[in-house]
């Protein structure tokens, strides 16, 4: 796991970048979960803008977090096996 202390969610970065999310409630109790900050007039792969979204945390599984699953805190993931962190 990641050294580093886990940090305020207003220093959390919102440029779309993975990051652990602890949400202390909503989901199970104290849930670590992957996710990123999704913008509204963000687009998808194929360029195509994402219709019907909302600026928040998404999961990992692309859902949107809903409001009482708010994240309290995050941290940086670590980096890979055998590999170093920048």
């Amino acid at each position: 796991m990641s050294n580093a202390p886990w940090r305020s969610m207003d220093t959390a970065p919102k440029d779309g970048s993975w990051v652990l999310l602890h949400v202390p409630r909503g989901l199970d109790t104290g849930t670590v979960t992957i996710g990123s900050y999704h913008r509204a007039e963000e687009r998808d792969q194929d360029g195509r803008f994402v219709a019907g979204q909302w600026d928040g945390w998404r999961g990992m599984d692309a859902d949107t977090l809903p409001s009482h699953c708010e994240p309290a805190h995050w941290a940086p993931l670590p980096p890979p096996p055998g590999e170093t962190a920048p």
